[in-house]
């Protein structure tokens, strides 16, 4: 398994007393996403896992409903 695989791995174990701890993690995850802009928000993973996070995340946080896609590839 890759390092990154591991560490995304661990966020998802990881159980969090604290909102801030939450808002931080999403924070983490949309500025190192695919994009993040005045016109939209987009992120690219393999994990399953963590895309619906990402997505738990968003609605807890920033009240958007947000759609996980599959790529062709």
């Amino acid at each position: 398994m890759s390092f990154s695989q591991d560490v995304k791995n661990e966020l998802l174990k990881t159980e969090y007393e604290n909102s801030c701890c939450e808002k931080s993690l999403l924070y983490g995850m949309l500025i190192f996403g695919k994009s993040f802009s005045q016109y939209g928000i987009s992120m690219q993973t393999e994990n399953k896992d963590i895309s619906e996070l990402y997505k738990s995340l968003l609605k807890k946080y920033c009240n958007v409903d947000c759609a996980v896609k599959v790529s062709p590839k």
